[in-house]
């Protein structure tokens, strides 16, 4: 069985549904699902293709992203662009969640076994300092949220033959947003459904993409 933390090449689906519940009882909310395909993980040579869609605050969502040659790109609302961007800084964009064993055991508040499923709940609050704030939201004068209080973080680990196959997170943020609480629900799964032999087909007009 290949392993999915030493794959040279991956295929992954990843929803993500997130949720704000505002004081007057007012909602709004995203459901997006993205089809992600990396090869030569962590190499210079490494490139990576997304194929998201869904709808964000009421908006039809539709986003294709690569990355190929040291840059990346962007299609999106009928346009498309480019950026140079350093490998790097690309692993937070291409959006696959880091191993659970990179949490801090510290954090841990409980753990549990059934079957080939594995239930971990991490103390949220404990873990303030791994999320960035102004990701949940931001204030008139872009600073992000006045102030944050992160609930239990509850995860759900799937194995197949000892390998990742699925991994679940949710959790509960309430922040102070103008002045006025607004409470977050964020759950997010990603289901692995290739490792290694992965083929990317990029789009014929990439060299067209504007820079930026």
């Amino acid at each position: 069985m290949k392993s999915f933390n030493n794959a040279q090449s991956c295929e992954v689906n990843i929803n993500v549904k997130s949720y704000r519940t505002f004081s007057d009882g007012q909602k709004l909310g995203s459901d997006i699902t993205a089809n992600i395909k990396q090869v030569n993980i962590g190499e210079e040579d490494a490139e990576m293709a997304s194929v998201a869609g869904g709808y964000d605050l009421g908006q039809t969502y539709d986003a294709k992203t690569y990355y190929k040659d040291g840059y990346f790109y962007i299609s999106m609302e009928g346009k498309k662009v480019k950026m140079h961007m350093p490998l790097e800084e690309v692993a937070g964009i291409s959006d696959i969640p880091a191993p659970i064993n990179d949490w801090p055991e510290s954090t841990i508040k409980n753990q549990q076994v059934k079957g080939n499923t594995l239930y971990f709940t991490l103390d949220g609050s404990a873990l303030s300092s791994f999320i960035d704030i102004s990701s949940l939201g931001s204030s008139d004068d872009g600073t992000g949220p006045d102030d944050m209080d992160i609930g239990d973080i509850h995860i759900t680990v799937i194995l197949d033959n000892n390998e990742l196959n699925t991994l679940n997170y949710n959790l509960s943020v309430k922040i102070v947003e103008n002045g006025q609480p607004v409470i977050i629900s964020y759950d997010r799964t990603m289901k692995v459904t290739k490792i290694d032999n992965i083929t990317i087909t990029f789009p014929s007009d990439l060299d067209s993409y504007e820079e930026i």
